[in-house]
């Protein structure tokens, strides 16, 4: 084996390994590029979760605002319900009518 030979074989076999390793770095980055998509994969549906979650909150508290709204209403309408339905008009006793005169309760 000559001078000429051995350089072509050290050549060749530089260039091999420069392929090996640059095959090598390529699969570790693509296995890192998968590694991170399936971690923002995970975070994407974990926010999914946690904003379903925080939308069915909300909606039971304003389902509760509605229905303390609705008991609030429902206690006036009684207790305004349960007052004597009746005006006095200058000491007459008159139904529960609202005029242009001057009523007192």
């Amino acid at each position: 084996m000559g001078i000429a030979e051995a350089k072509k074989d050290e050549s060749i076999g530089k260039a091999e390994a420069d392929r090996d390793s640059r095959i090598k770095i390529s699969e570790a980055n693509a296995s890192a590029i998968k590694g991170e998509n399936e971690a923002k994969i995970e975070i994407a549906n974990s926010d999914a979760l946690r904003r379903e979650k925080e939308a069915e909150s909300l909606r039971i508290a304003i389902s509760a605002e509605k229905v303390q709204q609705a008991k609030a209403l429902e206690e006036a309408y009684s207790a305004e319900e349960k007052k004597p339905n009746r005006l006095v008009l200058k000491g007459s006793v008159l139904p529960n009518r609202p005029t242009s005169l001057s009523l007192l309760k």
